[in-house]
């Protein structure tokens, strides 16, 4: 049975990055539905302040024009829609809100959608966007027969969102052995 949720985060200082994780839906239903579960949250700041946030995590399902699980994001035009968002292009890219209040909507028409939002307040028309630290979000390996190289692909929320880093890699008879170095 689909139903609406509605949750106001209201932080109040300007003391660093806070997470929400949130999800809409029932994890145990398989069954598509023609209407949404909707839940909706709203980041608040007082009125001299901003919103920088960034996702850490997307809906589960990626699919062209987001059917089944999506995040509407809406950062001040609330009189239209947000930008709607179910695969993780965006993780670890910082937005501002253009006034003191971030809306986002969870929709789902399958299982459930999940995702994780880090957020802190910053001054009013503040130009800052420095993240927390170089924080590793997701990696993917690719390894090269003929050179006997990895090459190790990481969406950090510093930097270029880009980073690719090739490490060599020894192989013993049918194992594959590779020192993991911490990217910074």
């Amino acid at each position: 049975m689909p139903a609406s949720v509605s949750t106001a985060l209201s932080p109040q200082a300007l003391d660093g990055w806070k997470t929400l994780i949130a999800s809409a839906g029932d994890p145990n239903d398989w069954t598509a539905t023609s209407t949404s579960t909707d839940c909706y949250w709203h980041i608040v700041a007082p009125p001299d302040r901003q919103i920088e946030f960034y996702l850490t995590s997307t809906p589960y399902v990626c699919m062209e024009m987001c059917p089944w699980q999506s995040l509407e994001i809406n950062t001040g035009q609330f009189h239209l829609f947000g930008m709607i968002v179910c695969c993780p292009s965006l993780i670890g890219v910082i937005m501002t809100s253009q006034g003191n209040l971030v809306t986002i909507r969870g929709a789902t028409r399958y299982n459930q959608v999940a995702f994780g939002v880090m957020y802190r307040l910053v001054p009013l028309a503040s130009t800052s966007s420095t993240p927390p630290s170089t924080v590793t979000y997701a990696a993917s390996t690719t390894t090269s027969a003929a050179t006997g190289t990895t090459t190790v692909q990481t969406t950090t929320i510093s930097g270029s969102p880009l980073n690719t880093t090739t490490v060599p890699s020894t192989t013993v008879g049918a194992t594959t052995s590779q020192t993991t170095t911490t990217i910074g």
